[in-house]
C-alpha cells in the first residue's frame, strides 16, 4: 500500500469513526485497528489527533455536497427539455430531503461548527464552498443556456441560494415535533423550480 493510500485510509476510517461515536468518542487505537496499522504510523500521516480531526471534518463536509452537484450536472447533460429538467432537479432536492440527506446535512453542520474554532478548516471550507458553488453554477448556466432558467438569473447567486434551502432544511431536522416535514419538501421543491423557471 502506498503512502497515499494508506493516509487515505486513515482518514476514511477516522470520517467513518467520527460519523458513528463523535469527535469525543474517536481514539486513535480504534483507528488504528480498523485501518489494520499500527497506532504510531497515524502519526507518520498526520502531525497530530488535531490534524487528523481537522482533515476528516473537510473530507465529511467535502463528500456529502460534491455527490449532490454531481447529480445536478448529470441532470443538465441527460435533460432534452426543461420537463424533465425540473423532474430531475426535483428528484434531486427530495433526495436532499430524505433520511440520508439528513445524516448528510448533520455531518456538515458539524464540520461547520468545527471551523469556527479552526482557522485551518475554516479556511479549507471557504475554498470547497467556492469550488461547489463553481460547478453548481456551470449546471445552472448551462440549463440557463439551454431556456431552462430565467435569463435574468445570475448563476453564481443560484447556487448558494439552493444549498441554502437544502442546508436550511437543518432547522426543521432539529424539531422531532415539526408538524409536517414532507410539506416543508414540497414547498421547498416547489420554490426552486418556480424561481428558476422561465416565463414564457
Amino acid at each position: 500500500m502506498t503512502r497515499e493510500d494508506t493516509r487515505s485510509k486513515i482518514l476514511a476510517v477516522t470520517c467513518e469513526i467520527l460519523d458513528r461515536v463523535g469527535e469525543n468518542g474517536l481514539r486513535l487505537s480504534d483507528v488504528a485497528k480498523k485501518a489494520n496499522i499500527r497506532e504510531a504510523s497515524i502519526y507518520h500521516h498526520f502531525a497530530s489527533r488535531k490534524a487528523l480531526l481537522e482533515d476528516a471534518q473537510i473530507e465529511r463536509f467535502r463528500s456529502g455536497y460534491f455527490v449532490t452537484v454531481a447529480l445536478v450536472n448529470e441532470v443538465v447533460a441527460f435533460s432534452d427539455t426543461r420537463e424533465q429538467w425540473e423532474s430531475g432537479l426535483r428528484k434531486i432536492l427530495q433526495r436532499t430531503f430524505s433520511e440520508d440527506g439528513t445524516r448528510r446535512r448533520s455531518i456538515r453542520a458539524s464540520a461547520l461548527g468545527y471551523a469556527q474554532s479552526s482557522v485551518r478548516v475554516r479556511s479549507a471550507l471557504a475554498v470547497l464552498y467556492r469550488e461547489i458553488f463553481s460547478r453548481m453554477a456551470e449546471a445552472v448556466g448551462e440549463a440557463q443556456r439551454r431556456g431552462w432558467v430565467k435569463k435574468d438569473l445570475d448563476p453564481n447567486v443560484v447556487a448558494p441560494l439552493v444549498l441554502g434551502i437544502v442546508e436550511g432544511r437543518r432547522l426543521i431536522e432539529t424539531d422531532d415535533l415539526f408538524p409536517d416535514p414532507e410539506a416543508w419538501n414540497l414547498l421547498a421543491a416547489d420554490t426552486v423550480i418556480h424561481l428558476l423557471r422561465p416565463q414564457h
